[in-house]
């Protein structure tokens, strides 16, 4: 009966553990997609500009370039 106790326990305790495992996975996605969220209008505006502005100094393209490479 003590080991099919300890066995329960430790099923618990890894059926815990798995479920704490899938929330922080959950809550790592949800803050991806947020930040996700945040930078596109910056990725779109920066494309924009290398398009659409020619009157960027060369330095001010090259930021933006970087920019652009980074997404």
């Amino acid at each position: 009966m003590q080991q099919a106790y300890d066995e329960l326990r430790q099923t618990n305790r890894a059926v815990l553990q798995q479920e704490r495992l899938r929330t922080l996975g959950q809550m790592a996605s949800g803050i991806a997609h947020d930040i996700n969220n945040a930078l596109s209008p910056v990725s779109l505006y920066t494309g924009s500009l290398l398009e659409h502005e020619p009157g960027l100094s060369q330095r001010a393209r090259e930021y933006l370039k970087t920019i652009q490479a980074c997404d």
